[in-house]
């Protein structure tokens, strides 16, 4: 064999044994699988799901993938994908949503948070409600210039390892 039948011997390997599994699962019951971040799919991955689908189309298979716009340059690959699976676009939240979410979160945390700081998270979230609850959880790297501690225990173990002379050049 050569590299590449090599490579695509092991690929349809891998792929039966995916659909295989699928199929057994299936023939016990209903299955869900969720794709997180479905955009970084590698086009193998996206061909054994496209796989599931048209091969399990009858069975009780729910396949969801949840995903940002893909890149134009993966736009006609995900375009298959998508054009065979029920799509659902999320805009973001709303400044008036960010901020009821910003005083639910604080109310259940039993936290204030100043004015200045509330709106810095909801612009920094983008509307999007995980990077907002997130921006909450480690506001407190968000209003200090200071370095998060794990940065700047890195950046110590980095210049400790500089000769005097780099040190002096970077100083």
């Amino acid at each position: 064999f050569s590299p590449d039948t090599e490579g695509q011997v092991r690929f349809a390997m891998v792929r039966w044994s995916i659909l295989d599994v699928l199929d057994a699962i299936l023939s016990e019951g209903p299955l869900v699988i969720h794709v997180d971040d479905a955009h970084q799919l590698d086009a193998q991955s996206q061909a054994i799901l496209q796989d599931a689908m048209r091969t399990h189309a009858n069975r009780p298979l729910l396949l969801l993938f949840t995903m940002r716009q893909p890149e134009a340059s993966d736009a006609e690959r995900f375009a298959r994908l998508m054009s065979t699976s029920t799509v659902h676009d999320l805009l973001p939240l709303s400044d008036e949503g960010c901020g009821l979410l910003v005083e639910r979160f604080c109310a259940v945390h039993e936290e204030t948070l100043d004015a200045s700081t509330r709106e810095r998270i909801i612009q920094l979230s983008g509307g999007n409600p995980f990077f907002l609850v997130e921006l909450l959880k480690h506001r407190s790297e968000l209003v200090t210039d200071d370095l998060p501690i794990t940065v700047q225990a890195l950046l110590e173990d980095r210049l400790q390892r500089l000769s005097p002379t780099a040190l002096t050049v970077l100083r």
